[in-house]
């Protein structure tokens, strides 16, 4: 739970004990009326007075997990307003996601820098309308597209990066987006730069809302950082990949129920690109560690959308995953924390 947007509103949720959100106020009593459910079970809620170093602590061992060779993903989704984007990115004076675990694994890696050498590279890409756009590969004021998303193979066609050489290129390569460019970067504040950049290009607002303040990103953008690590020893190397993940905004319930089908252009489509994304999440917690989900074959199971093929290595059962849902708990924006609330559930 985040702070409300408006601090003078009455709350509708509110945080019970580390694992609950219960429904409060007028809104639990009309529940108990039509004996809807009045409580959310998750493996950790956080109150609204959460501070940002509360919820990077619950994500921390990523940052070894990722040193260690192990592909790992953050996924924040929330209405717009409600706090993802905060979470992950921050501010000056209370640094997300994308801040601290940046800065633990450059922690991480300086006290095994006497055994092991490290690189660790950051793209940025967004995915809007089933394609994926370069936020960092400006094409004349507007972002660069790239090709139809398929893991990096032998057909890939991406330039040569400058300032590494081939054969080592082919380690990190393969977790980035196929022709995605990417930055060396050397400290969390590196990292930060380059989401700076990125979020300059980003696509706002649609076509079926009128301009606001709470106007709300109609895709998806993904920060991610390759880590490779090599032995000094053996020569041995691993490499692991970190994906931060700030969702498309939850379309309003209004448009949700909008007639007819949804356009590529239209913010539903962004709906159900998660919706296949909640899918796999919800198997892969019931899947056992080291073994494929019960059903379909995972592959199958990840061409469900152009995001769910891009976080392929990240959605698997050997991998890490974290999905960081945001609500406003205000009675004003009840709705939205419900169907939020609602989607984060069965993952």
């Amino acid at each position: 739970l985040r702070p409300p947007a408006d601090p003078a509103s009455r709350a509708a949720f509110e945080a019970q004990g580390d694992a609950g959100v219960v429904l409060c106020g007028g809104l639990a009593a009309a529940a108990a009326r039509f004996g809807a459910v009045r409580r959310w079970e998750f493996d950790r809620v956080f109150a609204a007075g959460a501070g940002q170093r509360e919820v990077f602590e619950q994500v921390r061992p990523m940052a070894t997990a990722v040193l260690d060779g192990v592909a790992c993903c953050v996924l924040a989704y929330g209405a717009s307003g409600a706090g993802k984007t905060y979470t992950l990115a921050g501010r000056v004076s209370a640094r997300g996601l994308h801040f601290h675990l940046s800065e633990e694994i450059m922690a991480l890696a300086a006290v095994r820098e006497p055994t092991h050498e490290f690189a660790v590279r950051a793209s940025l890409v967004e995915v809007r309308e089933e394609c994926v756009l370069d936020l960092l590969a400006d094409d004349g004021g507007s972002p660069t597209r790239l090709p139809p998303h398929g893991r990096p193979d032998k057909r890939d066609k991406s330039p040569p990066d400058v300032d590494v050489a081939a054969d080592v290129a082919a380690t990190w390569r393969p977790c980035h987006p196929l022709g995605a460019l990417t930055h060396l970067v050397r400290s969390a504040g590196d990292v930060l730069d380059v989401a700076t950049i990125g979020d300059c290009h980003r696509s706002l607002g649609n076509s079926l809302t009128p301009p606001s303040p709470r106007t709300a990103p109609v895709s998806h953008m993904v920060l991610t950082l390759s880590v490779v690590s090599t032995c000094r020893a053996s020569g041995h190397t691993s490499v692991g990949q970190l994906h931060l993940v700030d969702l498309a905004a939850a379309v309003p319930p209004e448009l949700s129920r909008a007639p007819g089908p949804a356009t590529p252009q239209d913010p539903r489509h962004a709906d159900a690109s998660l919706s296949a994304l909640v899918r796999i999440v919800s198997e892969l917690r019931r899947a056992p560690l080291g073994r494929p989900p019960p059903g379909a074959a995972t592959v199958a199971r990840h061409d469900g959308s152009t995001l769910t093929r891009l976080l392929r290595p990240a959605l698997s059962p050997e991998a890490r995953v974290a999905l960081v849902c945001c609500i406003d708990p205000s009675e004003a924006h009840a709705e939205e924390a419900l169907d939020v609330l609602g989607f984060a559930s069965p993952a």
